[in-house]
């Protein structure tokens, strides 16, 4: 079977599956906004720093944040997030890292939760001790996240995956040729000169009339790589955004596969990804965390609150194997103080004289419109 058509690229981490309805709605959502476009996430990487940014949250933020995140409860959460931190370290595939920088001290239950997840709390500086941070915890992928730091951010709270992995059966540089990669299926017009990879031994394999499927394993750890091509004259977008590409499908995939020979002709590729993805949470429910939001969970005092949660991402696929990266930071703000003000009434004006015990609706006992002070004008 001749693959001319890479569709996505994704590390399948089993333990994952605890918030399965969560990575695969991101994607799809994310995919949204990105038609035609290269969509790479690490759903590991928002789940953490979301779940940490929760136990912050109270109230209505927080349920929706719970749910967002498709977890029944907190204690749930922390669990799953605890699990993949304590997996993660027996693996040497993967690097994981939390952390929280800060221009207040946070309350002592938070630190706790902080402590938990293996987050480090430190003086939020400058935007180049964000980005430091996050080079040095991706080796260099991801070498800048922010821009500018924004005088109302308080704190921020980040996530850093990093992914090196080698094939089982690494692909021999010789056989690499040049080929034709369609960048939109449904026109053979978007054509584009690539690098082909290519072997042929038995994989996991998986086909129906919808789909093509193959598992291309790494040496360590579990890992593999899982590439699914829907069938030529398919609209990947459309595709996607009807909902196929989700945890129950990919299941069945995966469940479905055998050991069949296979002839694999794979792109060699180095992508990245940017991404703000407010809406894209919001659209998944996550809402009063973005603007109504209580996280006295991590303050005490409240008016905290997400400005936006923002994620990067970096993907290297060759003959020896691949290197990810991801990051994701969520930029909690506070409302600024109202600045001392200036009322110069030197203009027409409205004034009304109302009392606070008399029932709304009749509370107004005079209103009055000012535009002339002259005694002409009485």
């Amino acid at each position: 079977y001749l693959f001319n058509l890479f569709f996505t690229y994704c590390l399948i981490f089993n333990i994952l599956k605890v918030n399965a309805s969560f990575q695969s709605s991101v994607f799809s959502e994310v995919n949204l906004d990105n038609k035609g476009k290269n969509v790479i996430v690490s759903p590991l990487s928002m789940f953490q720093v979301l779940g940490l940014t929760t136990n912050g949250a109270v109230g209505e933020t927080q349920s929706e944040m719970l749910s967002t995140l498709q977890a029944s409860n907190i204690v749930n959460l922390n669990s799953v997030n605890l699990k993949v931190i304590q997996k993660v370290k027996k693996f040497v595939t993967v690097e994981l890292a939390n952390g929280v920088m800060s221009l207040f001290n946070p309350i002592k239950s938070f630190v706790k939760i902080c402590d938990q997840y293996e987050a480090p709390i430190e003086k939020l500086i400058s935007k180049e001790q964000v980005n430091e941070w996050c080079s040095d915890k991706t080796h260099g992928k991801i070498t800048e996240i922010l821009d500018e730091l924004n005088p109302a951010t308080v704190m921020l709270l980040l996530n850093a995956v990093y992914f090196r992995g080698e094939w089982v059966y690494p692909f021999n540089p010789d056989d690499t040729f040049d080929g034709t990669f369609y960048t939109a299926a449904t026109d053979t017009k978007n054509a584009k000169k690539a690098k082909f990879m290519t072997q042929t031994r038995e994989f996991k394999y998986y086909q129906n009339k919808e789909i093509q499927a193959i598992e291309l394993p790494y040496k360590n750890d579990s890992m593999s790589a899982v590439i699914l091509l829907p069938a030529k004259g398919t609209d990947l977008n459309n595709y996607v955004n009807l909902n196929k590409v989700n945890d129950e499908f990919i299941n069945t995939v995966l469940d479905g596969m055998v050991e069949t020979t296979v002839q694999i002709n794979l792109p060699k590729f180095e992508v990245e990804y940017y991404g703000k993805l407010k809406e894209v949470l919001q659209r998944l429910g996550m809402v009063k965390a973005f603007g109504d939001a209580d996280f006295s969970g991590i303050n005490g005092a409240g008016g905290l609150y997400i400005d936006n949660v923002i994620h990067k991402t970096y993907l290297k696929v060759d003959e020896i194997g691949s290197e990810a990266a991801g990051v994701t930071v969520v930029d909690m703000r506070k409302s600024l103080p109202i600045p001392n003000a200036v009322v110069d009434v030197n203009r027409p004006f409205i004034l009304i004289i109302k009392s606070s015990e008399l029932p709304k609706g009749n509370n107004f006992l005079f209103m009055a419109k000012i535009e002339d002070f002259s005694p002409d004008s009485w």
